[in-house]
């Protein structure tokens, strides 16, 4: 079998590196015959020509964009520049056309995000099945705007199957009349087993980590202000590390915020790293703070890395973290409850391990990327059978 993977970003974000994951378990598992599609030449490139896989790269349109930015105007004027590149992109679809793909050899195209539609066009033009990867919430996380009109018709219209990363994502499409009878819910998968482990220390330090890009719709400011709010004496034991590339507004809204605090001994920004799951090991909690996270790579893999792991009760945190047993859930922009979660945490740390250690194992059985590419590969045939 040969799938065609379309990739709407790089592998800094959660959704390629899903995709990876997928596409490499697949391979490994299925003998699936992976070929690879990228808006831009990046590291997933890179990694599939050290790795023997056929790939390319092209750039196609966006049907959707999210709307991050505090300001107004900087909102406006990406939405104009995207839609007026939406144009652009309908009247340039069949550049993908002259690449040297063997489209005849192709079974099935995967979509990884909801956001383009290049799978769509090539899905119609050669009559090859179409699978459209649902990764976000939508209007709920990242205040998503449509620029193709009737763009939930036109999905419909131009998918075999929709494979949402959560309960939590497949309501909220349902919602806005994504077809029910072709969406499968899969969670995404991990190379759980090569996530380091927390280490054990001797100091009386708490240190805290947050993973993700660094803009309002992922609460960064919770975590800060959340901390601002401790009493001084359980502030001075805690670290906070933010790791991730930045909107430069909110960024500097956090950092004007540490600094008014005198937070700057307990609070990093750190930037991206790509070494993520190595790193971990260096904290003991993990926090995700976001409106509402379509699945949640970070949480996963702070849990996975046996860090005590804290999230807010939206999205599909709840769907990941039994409170008080696998982790703990606060009430999302609730910053007294985040702070005293925290202090609760801090004060029965004995108890905090065996909650992330219950975690830990929790999501070693159920998210490895082995699991995903079975539920994956059942729906690659379910959707060759209905040809």
């Amino acid at each position: 079998m040969k799938i065609l993977f379309i990739s709407g970003g790089d592998a800094k974000y959660g959704a390629p590196k899903s995709m990876l994951d997928l596409m490499l378990a697949l391979k490994e598992e299925y003998n699936i015959a992976p070929v690879l599609l990228t808006k831009k030449h990046n590291q997933l490139n890179e990694y599939c020509d050290k790795n023997g896989i056929e790939n390319y790269a092209c750039w196609y349109r966006d049907i959707m964009a999210g709307s991050p930015y505090t300001n107004k105007i900087y909102t406006l004027l990406k939405h104009i520049v995207k839609y007026l590149l939406y144009v652009v992109g309908g009247l340039s679809h069949n550049r993908v056309d002259s690449l040297p793909i063997d489209f005849s050899s192709i079974d099935i195209i995967h979509t990884n995000i909801n956001r383009i539609d290049i799978g769509a066009y090539l899905s119609r033009k050669y009559g090859i099945p179409h699978i459209w990867h649902i990764r976000e919430m939508g209007k709920e996380d990242y205040n998503v705007v449509f620029y193709k009109k009737n763009c939930i018709q036109y999905m419909n219209q131009n998918a075999a199957y929709f494979i949402a990363i959560s309960e939590a994502v497949s309501r909220q499409w349902e919602m806005q009349k994504l077809e029910t009878d072709k969406m499968e819910v899969i969670y995404d998968g991990l190379e759980i087993e090569k996530i380091k482990q927390r280490n054990e220390r001797q100091d009386n330090l708490i240190r805290i980590v947050i993973v993700g890009h660094i803009q309002p719709n992922k609460g960064q400011m919770q975590i800060v202000q959340a901390i601002a709010g401790m009493p001084e004496k359980s502030k001075k034991r805690i670290r906070l590390d933010i790791i991730g590339e930045a909107y430069p507004d909110y960024k500097k809204k956090i950092e004007i915020y540490v600094k008014e605090m005198e937070l700057q001994n307990q609070i990093h920004l750190v930037g991206y790293r790509n070494d993520i799951q190595s790193k971990l090991s260096e904290y003991d909690i993990g926090i995700t703070c976001s409106k509402a996270e379509g699945f949640g790579r970070c949480t996963i893999e702070y849990m996975a890395a046996g860090l005590l792991t804290i999230a807010s009760d939206t999205g599909a945190n709840a769907e990941l973290i039994q409170d008080l047993k696998t982790g703990i859930l606060y009430k999302y922009n609730n910053c007294e409850d985040l702070s005293n979660k925290l202090m609760w945490v801090i004060s029965n740390w004995e108890e905090s391990k065996k909650i992330a250690m219950t975690g830990c194992k929790d999501v070693g059985e159920k998210y490895s990327r082995h699991r995903c590419a079975d539920k994956v590969y059942e729906v690659y045939n379910k959707c060759l059978k209905n040809i």
